[in-house]
């Protein structure tokens, strides 16, 4: 057959065979289903079989598993064994005893504790709030001023109560006035709700603008004595001379040293409550350098002034509450850190910050450097470009404060101040970046009866150090560390110091007498002293502010074929001469007008006049000064500057001419020889705000329009 032929037959019985091969299958299944065998269900079987394994189970095979244990050794033989004595020539020491060298890379050391560095002293005179038991103070005895502006205006001049920079001040009391409530003067005058004898009072024709307010001080809610919190006390006015200090403590190179001196490898280390930094007093010295020179100071030349008690006690008793911080909290800490006066009317910032403390805080500082944007031009301004205050915590003294206040004066706070403690022993932690610099704060006062008060005309320089809280030997007997863990040096310093406390103990255990065990402890470790301060002396508080200036008129006359300019009048300013008066506590201020070689000196007297217009001189309506509590405006009768500060030279008040009739000045400069002998150049656009507010610009405007 050919191959053709085999195809057809394939395609012709391809069916066929398909079938074939089908049924072959399905007979082969048939066969091998017919061989199984029959499965029939007997439940006893199985039940039976279940039983039978159960019971084979419960059944202890061990003797067929385990065989039986012997014992081997002989007990009593090796208790005897044990109990013959060892031979001892076998361990007999071949070489002489040498001290083997002592490892102490592992021990804890001393930390290095660095002084504190560029102190910057400065004299100051303000007027404080102080503690008093009696609301009356000379200001409330003087009448209210009238003139200024007429009385249908009502009592508030032009622009609102929070119109200045946000003082919180402002915003406590001036809202009370524009709702027509007097009670804010009723109790300034020590009636209305604050006394038994409630009188109806004079109220005030009107108030200064708040720009004359430049302080962020608040009068405390409350105030009560911290030794008697039954005794009711008021703030007052006073007048204060003082020298500040501040000082950059490098809490960065301190907190690294704490680390390489204490970190060990070991369960000792205890950085949340002992092993940081715990900043714990400061010291203060002075020396007079009137008539010698700084090089020429011995160690018999420095006289010690003041230290963190001192100020605790001077903020508890004498001062009515404390200004708002205008250092973040990153940078200070209040063991050395001092609180800043109850500041009335003036600023405080040139005196409590220290050019390389930041205004902002790190997490502040990074937000800018990570978004490349500068919210302020000026690092060391507390004002942003809008001219508001940015940086600033004023949300008042932080928990600290109020910690050393409380342990001071047995928690009797009364001062509307948080009271939460974090530590009776300061303030410690672990810091993932501290921060490099803590500020350093002291005030050295002129008050009182303190012979060692610095005094008015003499010169002097200051130096300052810190203490810790020692981690070798802390103030809680309870985290002494272990002796084993200490450095040879360190131990011999800190068991002379163990046995001494142990002694103390002792003695007043037997005496039977009750103590605070940090009180025996002398746990202090103090640095070096810092480098002497600039020479500094109290001021006199004589100030002064630049005004509009009038530029001179010149003309040009021919002589000899020359163009010679000629002065026919020359120029003239006003300007505001500020004091401190002592018969009011408080800082006045007076308008005078001063040409080229004018002393800086004024004195007005009140004359009696029936014609109320601001035409009038300024001894018509009498000398106008301000209650820095409420900023009501009152009259003195008279008041004398006495000063020796100079105008030098006047520039400026010339028209710009830049378009025609144009009537805009050149801003006036003035050159001044302040008191002590430097030349000072005033300018009028630094000081445009400040002159208003103190020549009450306003209110003579509003009187001027209401005419």
């Amino acid at each position: 057959m050919d191959t053709q032929k085999i195809k057809d037959l394939f395609i012709q019985h391809v069916e066929k065979a398909v079938l074939a091969v089908f049924v072959l299958f399905s007979l082969l299944l048939v066969y091998q289903a017919l061989k199984i065998e029959s499965f029939e269900k007997q439940p006893e079987k199985l039940r039976t079989d279940a039983n039978n394994v159960a019971q084979q189970v419960d059944v202890n095979h061990n003797e067929e598993i385990i065989p039986l244990r012997e014992p081997k050794e002989d007990i009593l033989a090796r208790t005897n064994a044990a109990q013959t004595p060892v031979d001892p020539s076998i361990y007999v020491i071949k070489e002489p005893w040498q001290r083997l060298s002592v490892d102490t890379e592992f021990k804890r050391k001393d930390p290095t504790i660095f002084p504190p560095t560029d102190l910057i002293a400065k004299g100051v005179v303000r007027s404080l709030a102080i503690r008093s038991t009696d609301p009356q103070y000379p200001l409330l005895d003087k009448e209210f001023a009238k003139y200024l502006i007429p009385e249908d205006q009502g009592r508030r001049p032009r622009g609102g109560a929070r119109s200045g920079r946000g003082n919180p001040m402002r915003g406590d009391y001036v809202d009370d006035y524009e709702m027509g409530s007097t009670d804010m003067v009723d109790r300034a005058r020590g009636r209305g709700d604050r006394g038994p004898n409630a009188v109806v009072v004079e109220q005030p024709n009107w108030f200064a603008e708040p720009e004359i307010n430049e302080s962020l001080y608040s009068p405390p809610p409350n105030l009560t004595d911290f030794r008697d919190s039954r005794v009711e006390q008021y703030p007052v006015p006073q007048i204060a001379r003082f020298v500040a200090g501040v000082a950059v403590l490098p809490h960065g190179k301190i907190y690294q040293s704490y680390r390489k001196a204490l970190e060990v490898e070991s369960a000792d280390y205890r950085p949340n409550d002992r092993d940081t930094p715990k900043y714990w007093n400061f010291q203060v010295q002075r020396a007079d350098v009137t008539n010698k020179s700084v090089d020429q100071l011995t160690e018999r030349d420095w006289v010690d002034r003041r230290d963190r008690a001192y100020h605790t006690k001077l903020a508890a008793l004498y001062w009515a509450g404390f200004a708002p911080e205008l250092v973040p909290v990153d940078y200070r800490d209040s063991m050395i850190t001092t609180w800043i006066p109850p500041v009335l009317m003036d600023e405080y910032a040139s005196f409590t910050m220290h050019p390389k403390i930041p205004t902002l805080t790190q997490m502040e500082i990074d937000e800018i450097e990570n978004t490349e944007e500068l919210r302020i031009t000026d690092p060391n301004s507390i004002f942003a470009q809008d001219g508001t205050i940015t940086g600033v915590d004023i949300a008042g003294p932080e928990f600290s404060m109020a910690d050393s206040l409380d342990n001071e004066y047995g928690g009797r706070m009364g001062s509307g101040y948080d009271t939460t403690s974090r530590s009776m022993y300061g303030y410690t932690g672990i810091e993932t970046r501290p921060a490099e610099y803590k500020l350093v704060r002291f005030y050295d006062m002129a008050i009182g009866n303190d012979p060692q008060a610095p005094k008015m005309g003499r010169k002097y320089v200051y130096r300052v150090r810190i203490s810790v809280n020692d981690p070798n030997f802390p103030s809680d007997p309870m985290l002494q560390p272990k002796t084993s863990s200490l450095a040879p040096d360190v131990y011999g310093r800190v068991s002379e110091l163990i046995a001494k406390a142990e002694r103390i103990f002792q003695e007043k255990t037997a005496k039977r007498e009750r103590f605070d065990p940090s009180t025996i402890r002398e746990f202090e470790r103090w640095s070096e002293w810092s480098e002497p301060s600039n020479p500094v002396q109290l001021p006199t508080g004589n100030g002064y502010l630049v005004g509009p200036v009038s530029g001179a008129e010149t003309t040009t006359l021919s002589f000899q074929n020359r163009s010679v300019p000629y002065e026919k009048k020359p120029a003239t300013a006003k300007m505001v001469v500020t004091a401190y008066d002592p018969s009011v506590q408080t800082k006045v201020s007076l308008e005078i007008d001063v040409a080229e070689g004018s002393v800086l000196s004024a004195e007005k007297v009140k004359i009696e006049s029936d014609k109320p217009t601001v035409t009038e001189t300024e001894g018509e309506k009498g000398v106008v000064v301000i209650d820095p509590f409420t900023l009501a405006a009152h009259s003195l009768d008279s008041a004398k500057i006495k000063s020796r500060n100079t105008v030098v030279g006047i520039e400026g008040g010339q028209r710009l001419q830049i378009v025609e009739e144009d009537e805009m000045t050149q801003p006036g400069l003035i050159l001044v020889a302040d008191e002590d002998g430097k030349l000072r150049l005033g300018q009028e656009l630094d000081d445009l705000q400040s002159y208003r507010a103190h020549s009450f610009a306003v209110q003579k405007e509003s009187h001027v329009e209401s005419n």
